[in-house]
């Protein structure tokens, strides 16, 4: 089944893309951990600095931000072209039921 991509919501598709990349920037929390305890282990050294620490705190938040924010553009974008050029061609298959399975949810 052949069907176009002519319209994305913005606001849905920012809020999941938003999400998703808060949730990955916390990914990157263990490495700064080890850094710090690196850090610390070398001699006449207190670590990170306040601020480095407030920056990887507030990392999710920026990047949930600046996620949603760039993701509403780009479909904002996309909608204005995709109403002019025609869209995305995407082609999709729908899975076969077998019989066996047509019979039981008939049953």
């Amino acid at each position: 089944m052949k069907v176009r991509l002519i319209e994305i919501a913005p606001h849905k598709a920012g809020l999941m893309f938003g999400a998703l990349m808060a949730t990955l920037s916390l990914l990157f929390w263990p490495f700064i951990l080890i850094a710090e305890i690196a850090q610390k282990a070398q001699p006449n050294s207190n670590g990170f600095s306040g601020i480095v620490h407030a920056l990887f705190l507030i990392l999710p938040l920026f990047y949930g931000i600046f996620g949603y924010i760039m993701t509403v553009v780009m479909c904002i974008i996309h909608n204005f072209y995709a109403k002019k050029i025609g869209g995305i061609g995407l082609t999709f298959e729908l899975p076969i039921q077998s019989s066996e399975q047509s019979e039981n949810h008939s049953a």
